[in-house]
C-alpha cells in the first residue's frame, strides 16, 4: 500500500469480506430500508414507534445502551427504556413478545457475561464481537447489519473501535487512499505532529490529538443527552478548526457551516471532507467578519472551548450579539477556565435563557463545563431534520 501502515487494523477472511477495526463515530444504527432487511407483519404503527431509533449514532442508542450499564454496574435489572423498547418490537406488529420480562432479563444478562468474557480473553477484534457493516459512502458512515447488541456492550466499555466485517470493496472505497496521501503531504507542509481532534480514517490513527479519542468524547456525552433527539440544522460551528462536529452534522444529513480563522486549520478541514466524500461548508474568516458578510440564519449553533478567548479580548459581547440575531433556538456550549461568567454572559446577553448541563470535560490541561443553552420552551425534535432523509427503524434485535 505504498508505504501506507495497516499493522492490526485489518484482516482479509474468505469470499472477499474484510474486517477493520472502525471508529466508533462512524457505526450508525441500521435502517432497514437502506439495508434491505425484512421485518415481518410491518406497520404504519411500527415505523412510527421505530422512528426514534433508526439509522442514528451507535452513541445514541439510550436503550441498548442503559441495558448494559446497569450489567456493568452488578445491576441485573431492567431500564425501562429497554423494556419499552423490546415491547414495541412486537406490539406495534400485533405480536406477543416471545419473552415475558424475567425470562427477557436472564437472556439479556448471560449475553453480556459472553460478552464481557470475550473482551477480556480475546479482545475488541474477536470474531464473536464483530459486527457486520454496510458501507454508506455518500455519507461516510457504516450501517449496522447485525450486531446491535455486540457494538453497543462494547461502546459501554469504552472501547472507541469495533471490529466490522464488510465486502474489501467498502473497505478500499473507505480508506480512499489517494486523498489519504494528499493529507500526509499537507500536514508535513504544515509541520503537524498532532491534531485537535481525530481524523476518522485508520491511515491517519497514529496521529496523536487533543481531544475526542478516549471514552466519553464530546460527541458521544451530546449524543446520549439528545437520545432519539437531532440537532435541527443549518447549523454554524464557531471555531470549527478541522471540522470535526461539523463532518459529524453531515453524515447527518444537516447543513453544517464552520467558521475558522487559521488558515492551516482550514486548508486541513477542506481536504478531510474530500476524504470523508461530505460537503459541509467552511469559510475562513473571523467570526464577526463572517456575521459582517453572511446572512444566514440557524437553528443553533456550537460554541466550543471559544467563548473565553473573546472574554479576554474584550469582544465577547459583540459575538453574542450576532449570535442573538443569527441563531434561532440552541447553543451547544463547551466553557475555558471560567465557566460561571461564560454562562452568567450568555444568559444574560441573549435569548438562551435556559442551560442543561450534559457533563465535566477535560481539554489541553483544563477542566470544563460542557451544555446547552436554548430558548425557553424549545425542545430537540425526534423527527428527521428537513435536510435528511426520510426515516424507519431497524430490527434491531440481533
Amino acid at each position: 500500500m505504498d508505504g501506507l501502515s495497516f499493522s492490526s487494523q485489518f484482516a482479509m477472511g474468505s469470499a472477499g469480506i474484510a474486517t477493520a477495526l472502525v471508529p466508533l463515530d462512524l457505526i450508525w444504527t441500521e435502517h432497514c430500508d437502506i439495508t434491505g432487511s425484512v421485518v415481518p407483519n410491518r406497520t404504519p404503527e411500527w415505523d412510527v414507534q421505530h422512528s426514534l431509533w433508526n439509522g442514528r449514532p451507535l452513541a445514541s442508542l439510550t436503550p441498548h445502551i442503559e441495558l448494559f450499564e446497569c450489567f456493568s454496574r452488578g445491576q441485573p435489572v431492567f431500564p425501562q427504556a429497554y423494556r419499552d423498547w423490546y415491547r414495541a418490537l412486537f406490539d406495534t406488529r400485533g405480536l406477543t413478545p416471545p419473552l415475558n420480562d424475567a425470562d427477557l432479563l436472564h437472556d439479556r444478562h448471560e449475553r453480556y457475561r459472553f460478552f464481557d468474557h470475550t473482551l477480556r480473553t480475546q479482545g475488541v477484534a474477536a470474531p464473536s464481537l464483530t459486527v457486520c457493516v454496510k458501507w454508506l459512502k455518500d455519507r461516510n458512515l457504516f450501517m449496522l447489519q447485525d450486531g446491535h447488541h455486540r457494538a453497543t456492550f462494547l461502546h459501554t466499555r469504552g472501547q472507541r473501535q469495533i471490529a466490522a466485517a464488510m465486502p474489501f470493496e467498502d473497505l478500499s472505497e473507505w480508506l480512499n487512499i489517494t486523498v489519504v496521501r494528499d493529507i500526509h503531504r499537507i500536514l508535513a507542509a504544515q509541520e503537524r505532529k498532532e491534531l485537535y481532534t481525530p481524523i476518522l480514517n485508520p491511515l491517519l490513527f497514529d496521529l496523536p490529538t487533543h481531544r475526542d479519542f478516549a471514552s466519553r468524547t464530546r460527541l458521544e456525552q451530546l449524543l446520549r443527552h439528545l437520545g432519539p433527539g437531532r440537532l435541527p440544522g443549518p447549523v454554524l460551528d464557531i471555531g470549527s478548526n478541522i471540522g470535526f462536529f461539523c463532518h459529524h452534522l453531515a453524515r447527518e444529513g444537516v447543513k453544517a457551516v464552520g467558521v475558522e480563522p487559521d488558515p492551516d486549520h482550514h486548508a486541513l478541514a477542506c481536504a478531510i471532507s474530500g476524504l470523508y466524500r461530505l460537503k459541509p461548508t467552511f469559510h475562513r474568516k473571523t467570526i464577526l467578519d463572517f456575521f459582517a458578510t453572511d446572512q444566514t440564519l440557524f437553528a443553533g449553533c456550537l460554541m466550543l472551548t471559544f467563548l473565553y478567548h473573546f472574554m479576554a479580548s474584550g469582544e465577547a459581547e459583540r459575538v453574542l450579539d450576532e449570535v442573538n440575531k443569527r441563531v434561532e433556538y440552541y447553543v451547544v456550549w463547551e466553557s475555558g477556565h471560567d465557566p460561571e461568567a461564560e454562562k452568567a454572559l450568555i444568559q444574560g446577553r441573549t435569548k438562551f435563557a435556559d442551560f442543561t448541563l450534559i457533563g465535566g470535560t477535560q481539554g489541553t490541561g483544563r477542566s470544563r463545563e460542557f451544555g446547552i443553552f436554548h430558548v425557553p420552551g424549545f425542545t430537540f425534535p425526534t423527527t428527521t431534520p428537513p435536510q435528511s432523509r426520510p426515516s424507519l427503524l431497524p430490527f434491531m434485535f440481533r
